[in-house]
């Protein structure tokens, strides 16, 4: 073997190596990456139970509203014994006559599942006349406020259907209440209430859970939900499952279906600030410092006759001067006729009989805080004449 022969040998054999400890150095590994969620998801939260039930030939109905269940449109949903219905939101109003035809279908051999949700502590369910009727409410464990907290979740533990322990998270801050005459078929407790109760009415069944939502899109995986959820529906023919979801703001369904609407009213809004602006003018602060000829003419010698002792001669000039007009605006009236005057003036200026005698007939000595009152309630008598 030349020489050449042996250098390819030695660098392949070098390459060889060398690619196996490359090889063996390299670390494969799993990448979590999170993936936004379907708009179809968001929009069906229980769209993984759905997916679930069709795997058992069971089909699920999805329902916002109760206006279609016993309605006698031509879309209305009349159940049939072999179905199953879930009311998902017990805090929604239902009228007496749908209770009443629930209960109906439940006499005769219907499976109603209701969540007895409750968001607050106070009679959420007043618009629910199938909890009315039936007597249920919730009897909270801890604060109001807990429920937007962090708070230590029970997990209830039951039997399935087929009599097998199981665990769910059902909602543990309140639990359910009814009365004693129901007697419960089924029930899940300890000894602060119950989160599950099954009671037979009639040929049917009825369930309350404290919520339903265990078997939502992301907590379905949770614990032995979907086994609750399988042995409770897996031998219906149809599940209607009813979440009537909150309506939008009024300004937000107008401003979507009618957003010019909105833009007109705007408009006069502005016109109308504009033409109330326009009619009554800028606000501008002003101050009254002229006075009449007559009125300085009377503060002059008011002052004059002050200084030189002769206050009742002032006074007697001013009051003449209210009598003048006095004959002159009631021809007939007699200047000596004191109380006849005393009654226009009282009439005129609505002040009382004591005030009008003192200003235009009282001779006795005035100091000067009195005598300036008496010119100037003299003044305002001359001036309403």
């Amino acid at each position: 073997m030349n020489q050449g022969h042996l250098k390819s040998i030695l660098l392949v054999l070098l390459a060889l190596i060398v690619t196996v400890y490359v090889v063996k150095s390299i670390e494969f590994y799993d990448k979590e990456k999170d993936v936004a969620e379907s708009k179809e998801v968001r929009q069906q939260p229980f769209l993984a139970t759905q997916k679930l039930l069709e795997t058992h030939d069971v089909t699920m109905v999805f329902e916002q509203d109760y206006q279609r269940l016993y309605s006698k449109e031509d879309n209305g949903i009349t159940p049939k014994i072999e179905d199953t219905v879930i009311l998902a939101d017990a805090e929604a109003a239902i009228s007496s006559s749908l209770a009443s035809s629930l209960l109906d279908w439940v006499e005769q051999g219907g499976f109603l599942i209701v969540s007895v949700n409750a968001s607050d502590q106070s009679d959420s369910h007043r618009a629910n006349a199938l909890i009315q009727q039936l007597g249920i409410g919730v009897d909270w464990v801890g604060d109001e406020s807990s429920l937007y907290s962090e708070y230590e979740q029970q997990i209830s533990s039951m039997n399935d259907p087929h009599g097998d322990p199981i665990e769910v998270s059902l909602e543990s801050i309140y639990r359910i209440t009814f009365p004693e005459e129901l007697e419960p078929f089924y029930s899940v407790s300890n000894e602060e209430g119950y989160t599950f109760v099954q009671f037979d009415k009639g040929e049917g069944l009825v369930t309350l859970m404290t919520d339903v939502q265990i078997w939502n899109n992301w907590q379905i995986d949770e614990y032995d939900n979907a086994i609750l959820m399988l042995g409770l529906l897996e031998e219906s023919d149809t599940v209607y499952l009813f979440k009537p979801v909150e309506q939008p703001h009024w300004f937000t369904l107008l401003y979507g279906h009618a957003p010019l609407f909105i833009w007109l009213v705007c408009v006069l809004i502005l016109l109308a600030i504009w033409h109330f602006g326009k009619r009554f003018g800028s606000v501008s602060a002003g101050y009254q410092t002229d006075n009449s000829r007559f009125s300085e003419h009377i503060r002059v010698a008011g002052n004059h006759y002050w200084q030189q002792g002769q206050q009742l001669t002032m006074l007697t000039q001013v009051r003449n001067t209210i009598l003048q007009r006095i004959n002159q605006k009631w021809p007939n009236t007699n200047s000596t006729d004191q109380q006849k005057i005393v009654l226009l003036l009282e009439e005129l200026s609505g002040w009382p009989t004591a005030t009008i005698e003192q200003l235009m007939f009282d001779q006795k000595e005035l100091n000067q805080n009195q005598y300036s009152h008496c010119i100037k309630g003299l003044q305002q008598l001359r001036k309403m004449l």
